[in-house]
């Protein structure tokens, strides 16, 4: 169990308070329950916005299968091959993406702090391990910069 912070603390002794007058224990149940239900922080991990596009990128690969492998045991997803830019966009799937927008996949910083962070694990030439800690992180970015290619 968590400690108890000043606010929580006056709170409960409110609440023993009204113990003391016969207030229900639900309202005790309830006090306790919004403890523990807090809203989770946007980027937790505090990524810039590089590693953010990058992330939600290989994340968008790691839905296709045939740029794939799923590992069920362990949960993690390795991509063996990034895609290279040409022109001024990069083909990701069935997507596909400004090469601005996907600059991070070239950027060896940008995966040795996604590594760091235990989001991915660098493998050998260009292959990339998607941890389920890295499938499962929210960037907010998803949608924002992906569209149907036309070719």
């Amino acid at each position: 169990m968590r400690p108890l912070t000043i606010a929580k603390w006056f709170l409960l002794v409110n609440v023993v308070g009204m113990l003391q007058n016969n207030i229900s224990i639900t309202f005790i149940q309830q006090i306790e329950s919004n403890w523990s239900t807090m809203p989770t922080k946007r980027n937790p991990l505090k990524l810039n916005e590089l590693q953010l596009r990058t992330l939600a990128l290989v994340q968008v690969l790691a839905g296709d299968e045939r740029a794939c492998e799923h590992d069920e045991a362990t949960g993690e997803v390795t991509i063996n091959h990034l895609p290279n830019a040409h022109g001024d966009h990069v083909h990701i799937g069935a997507f596909s993406v400004s090469a601005r927008d996907a600059s991070g996949l070239e950027n060896p910083a940008v995966w040795t702090a996604l590594s760091r962070k235990g989001l991915v694990r660098v493998g050998l030439a260009d292959a990339i391990t998607l941890t389920p800690m890295g499938l499962s992180y929210d960037t907010g970015l998803s949608e924002q910069f992906i569209q149907e290619s036309d070719h």
